[in-house]
């Protein structure tokens, strides 16, 4: 099916090479590509997993919140966050794919399981990171699933926060909305204790600050303690 994204600029088809697959996520999968000559990411939305994992939601309300997001994405430009490029969809049959820019290192979990880099360049990491947060905290978005998996690396050693896809979601959305975009996170060791002790999965700019600090503390020491 076709998902209409208002405002947001789509890639003519035959103008993007689909090379490898980079990794799955929350919502789809994520492959390597090329346009331009030069290298971008791909993000498939896969509105029937969704959908599979959030049956009793119709699904005009999954694609609702899923144009939402995109819109949303796409007025976000900062050096400390992924760049959006545009959507890319051919056809009915032809998945949704979020373009977005290559970062060659990959996921900052990847770069800690490789190596031990200096201060300076851990420091840099802690002061891009912040900064990438605090410009979306500005524009009144949440991200909601800070972790070293969604902060990428450029090949010019570069930190930048990813994975926007669950992210969005303010106290004037519906429901169904914050129900959908919340399902990516997965990792329990990076969502703050408030969430679990009143038992509300809506996130809020603290909690967005607390799973920072345990990233932080991941550079530090190159992992974060198990959830209790």
């Amino acid at each position: 099916m076709i998902i209409n994204c208002e405002g947001v600029h789509y890639i003519s088809y035959g103008c993007i090479q689909i090379n490898q697959e980079l990794g799955k996520g929350a919502f789809g999968t994520v492959y390597k590509g090329t346009w331009k000559n030069k290298a971008v990411a791909l993000k498939t939305i896969d509105i029937a997993n969704v959908k599979k994992n959030f049956s009793h939601l119709k699904q005009s309300d999954v694609i609702q919140a899923i144009e939402w997001e995109v819109a949303r994405i796409s007025s976000v430009v900062h050096p400390g966050v992924v760049q959006f490029y545009g959507n890319y969809q051919s056809n009915e049959l032809c998945p949704l794919y979020i373009v977005m820019e290559f970062c060659a290192k990959g996921t900052l979990q990847r770069e800690l399981s490789k190596n031990d880099h200096p201060w300076d360049i851990k420091i840099q990491w802690a002061i891009e990171m912040s900064l990438g947060l605090k410009y979306l905290h500005e524009k009144g978005i949440i991200h909601r699933d800070l972790k070293a998996e969604n902060v990428l690396i450029t090949q010019s050693n570069s930190a930048k926060l990813a994975d926007l896809g669950v992210a969005q979601v303010d106290p004037l959305l519906s429901s169904v909305k914050a129900e959908v975009v919340e399902s990516g996170l997965q990792d329990q060791r990076f969502i703050a204790p408030e969430i679990f002790l009143e038992r509300k999965n809506i996130s809020t700019l603290k909690t967005d600050i607390y799973a920072l600090g345990l990233v932080f503390l991941q550079i530090v020491q190159r992992d974060v303690p198990p959830f209790p």
